[in-house]
């Protein structure tokens, strides 16, 4: 099969060009993912202009598809292999090297959140050949299958990729270029195809009769194209419940307030590499030493890294005055309340605003909300964002004791389902560590003061940014672990891991340490005072920071984590003055370790954790099966169409719609303005053989090849005139069933003429779908009467 077409080398370049520099503005989302974005963007430019080029030229000549295709691939290829390796036929070396490059940036990719810095490597090895097989993608299916409607999903998923990737904003601008690129790959294939009817704009096709206006084809494609382009804009905004839009990246609310967030490590791994402090935040408060300033706070662990989740931030929950009280604090726990006024910098842009975890009262211009659960505040629409504001909270510093702490009765429930919860993955030798280590403890807090003691000091750990293992997965957890070298973040997640596996509610917290002190008052955190530190849940205390981070890094551990602790949890019903006077108070100590876990690959304990397996799993069919619909829904569209037009009027004009429409589908362009009789001369010239068992690739038409459906047409054509011109209330002899088996006989007839390709477009992409039909047909009163094969032709 040939994969050229009849046009000019100009209109077969330029519509190659729409397609890859469509493909290449669909991919300038992309440039978020690292800080260095040219270094991949720009190459792909040029690869974009490569295919395009030779599939414009190769399609003109009519060479192939296969050759065209591997042209294509020859080609840039060569010229990807040349920007990776600096040369067309790399040698060993140079392929040992691109393939320690690609891994570096595999794992950059995964250890760094978007944008990856380019100390810690470049993305070319693995963004240019992803970007070369999305321009490959595109060329073909709009190229050389002309299936343009098809190739806008691809362009849509790489749009998609890089909004859900980076999780923020994109602005208006970029998804508008890539629109407005496929609104002008819509006009050529329109041109394309009607420049195949005839003569160009404004001609009308005198010698068959037919008078449709190539300008109106190629309107009706843009307006198609333009109103689902707005419709993927304006939907997302009518539909409240709808929580994905194309500027947006996890920040549209939906109607019950729920939003999917960022990522908080991007910040804290980027910052914390930075060569040069930058400072953020400038602090003027009565807090004599004010640190642990809170950015958010990671509430779940799936195995491979700890994750923000989602939050329910309802309207009403807006940073512009008193909050909440503390959570699970009890209110006999003695606290200080401190004043700060917090102004952001230019050079500090987040969408999450930082706050004191014992916040009491927070005001800040803007839409920021905030999650009763975690405390976090968001910005809960595009224009809210830290970006130069200032704003004032009052906070508590809570006068906790190990007291207090160690008679800490079990938490409810819920609380504990979801702050314990490990998948499967962990590795049994972390679980088994953390009961070696605390099985002497007899309550929570002594357990958790045994973790974060042999993190700080005990453990012979050592605080390194640039010597650490990247990323918290359960492998990089063993190795962490082993090599005994990370920084705040490993040390965050191991402890909150290794509570959780003893029962203890975790989660992992980040934002700023300790500020630098500007003035009396003032204070001052820069890039490099980003930190992560864990909190675990006690009864009457609340969420409770601990610091595992070596000294090295963090010079105290919380005043209420040194010093003596006591050995037993007998005095916990004393403990909590909010309990019910008479009722015992359950036990810490005697709380079930978690024997899962270790049993996970054994006989014994419950069942892994196979949820985010099964999760994987589900997507995978689901998109399957999204697919399949997408696929099978055109045909099945047409077909309702057909079996709904037959149950309205199972009459004449009924079977003439359908015969129209199967013209339509195969390609032909049905004659407007004519009787039925001279409509049926020019139809019977479609018809080939509907018997012929292997029909050649173009078969021969023409009334001699099909005489059945040349008669069954001129039945169907008496049928037509008699219920037009015949006079009224006369009868029709012509039941409903025999014109609907005439029908079919016609439309077998009218594919055989056509070629496998057509029958299958047809088959999946029926073309009468996208196109207006009539209710009656248009027939002119001004005509000359012709007379021809025994039978009357009115032409214009």
């Amino acid at each position: 099969m040939n994969s050229g077409s009849r046009t000019g080398l100009p209109h077969s370049l330029a519509v190659s060009l729409a397609a890859a520099l469509t493909t290449w503005l669909a991919m300038l989302s992309w440039r978020g993912f690292g800080e260095d974005a040219s270094s991949y963007l720009a190459p792909l430019f040029d690869s974009a202009l490569i295919i395009a080029g030779l599939g414009g030229v190769l399609r003109w000549w009519r060479a192939p598809g296969w050759l065209v295709l591997l042209a294509q691939v020859i080609g840039v290829g060569a010229y990807v292999t040349h920007v990776l390796t600096g040369s067309l036929l790399p040698d060993a070396a140079e392929r040992a090297d691109l393939l320690v490059r690609w891994e570096a940036a595999v794992q950059a990719s995964q250890a760094y959140a978007s944008p990856v810095p380019a100390e810690a490597g470049t993305l070319e090895p693995l963004l240019l050949p992803l970007g070369v097989v999305c321009l490959l993608l595109v060329d073909v299916v709009a190229c050389a299958w002309r299936r343009v409607p098809l190739a806008g999903l691809v362009l849509l998923t790489l749009y998609a990729v890089g909004v859900s990737v980076l999780a923020g904003q994109v602005a208006w601008g970029w998804f508008a270029l890539p629109a407005a690129g496929f609104l002008v790959m819509l006009y050529l294939h329109e041109d394309e195809y009607v420049g195949r009817w005839g003569r160009g704009v404004g001609s009308r096709h005198d010698e068959g009769g037919f008078a449709v206006r190539t300008g109106a084809a190629r309107t009706t494609a843009l307006g198609v194209g333009a109103a689902a382009t707005a419709l993927a804009v304006v939907l997302p905004a009518l539909i409240p419940t709808l929580q994905f839009g194309v500027f947006g990246g996890g920040l549209g609310a939906g109607g019950d307030g729920s939003v999917d967030i960022q990522d908080p490590v991007v910040d804290l791994r980027r910052d914390l590499n930075r060569d040069v402090d930058v400072p953020l935040l400038r602090l003027e408060t009565n807090d004599p030493a004010p640190a642990y300033l809170r950015i958010s706070v990671l509430t779940d662990f799936n195995g491979e890294a700890w994750k923000a989740g989602d939050r329910d931030i309802p309207a009403d929950q807006r940073a512009d005055g008193t909050l909440p009280p503390l959570f699970g604090v009890s209110s006999s726990v003695d606290r200080t309340e401190y004043s700060y006024r917090v102004s952001a910098l230019q050079s500090f842009r987040s969408t999450w605003l930082p706050a004191m975890a014992t916040a009491t009262s927070v005001d800040a211009p803007g839409n920021w909300r905030y999650d009763r659960d975690t405390m976090d505040f968001l910005a809960a629409d595009e224009g809210t964002n830290t970006h130069g504001i200032s704003y004032t909270m009052q906070a508590v510093d809570l006068d906790l004791t190990p007291e207090e702490l160690a008679a800490a009765p079990l938490p409810s429930g819920d609380l504990i389902d979801r702050y314990t919860s490990l998948p499967a993955s962990v590795p049994r030798d972390v679980v088994a560590q953390a009961q070696q280590l605390t099985a002497d403890a007899t309550s929570d807090y002594q357990r958790a003061v045994i973790l974060q003691n042999w993190f700080r000091r005990d453990g012979g750990f050592e605080y390194s940014l640039t010597n650490a293992t990247q990323g918290n997965g359960g492998d990089e957890l063993e190795a962490f672990l082993t090599d005994r070298v990370g920084y705040c973040e490993q040390f965050a997640s191991a402890m909150a891991v290794m509570a959780r596996s003893l029962g203890i509610p975790s989660r992992v917290a980040i934002g700023f340490l300790t500020p630098d002190r500007t003035a009396a008052d003032a204070f001052e955190f820069s890039a490099h005072d980003l930190h992560a530190w864990p909190e675990l849940y006690f009864a009457g205390s609340g969420w409770v920071r601990f610091e595992p981070t070596p000294s090295t890094r963090t010079p105290a551990a919380p005043s209420y984590t040194r010093g003596q602790v006591p050995q037993s949890d007998e005095e916990s019903s004393s403990a909590n003055p909010d309990q019910q006077s008479g009722e015992p108070s359950a036990s810490a100590s005697s709380r079930p370790l978690r024997p899962d876990l270790l049993d996970q690959q054994g006989g014994g304990g419950t069942a892994p954790d196979t949820g985010p397996r099964w999760m994987l799993i589900g997507s995978i069919a689901g998109g399957v099966v999204l697919l399949v619909v997408l696929v099978l829904l055109p045909g099945w569209w047409r077909r309702w169409r057909r079996d709904a037009r037959w149950a309205a009027d199972p009459g004449p004009e009924a079977a003439w719609l359908e015969l129209r429409d199967t013209a339509v589908d195969h390609g032909r362009a049905w004659p407007v303005g004519l009787s039925p009789q001279a409509t049926a001369l020019r139809v019977a010239d479609w018809f080939g053989d509907p018997d012929d068992p292997h029909p050649p690739a173009r078969p021969p038409h023409g009334p001699d090849y099909a005489p059945d459906a040349v008669a069954a047409l001129g039945r169907l054509v008496q049928a037509v005139e008699r219920h037009r011109y015949a006079r009224p209330g006369g009868a029709d002899p012509t039941g409903a069933d025999q014109l609907r088996e005439e029908t079919t006989t016609v439309s077998r007839a009218i594919a055989a003429g056509t070629t496998r390709r057509t029958r299958r477009r047809a088959r999946w992409l029926p073309r009468s779908l996208f196109r207006r039909t009539p209710s009656v047909p248009v027939v002119s009163d001004d005509v000359e009467v012709v007379e021809r094969g025994g039978l009357v032709d009115h032409v214009h």
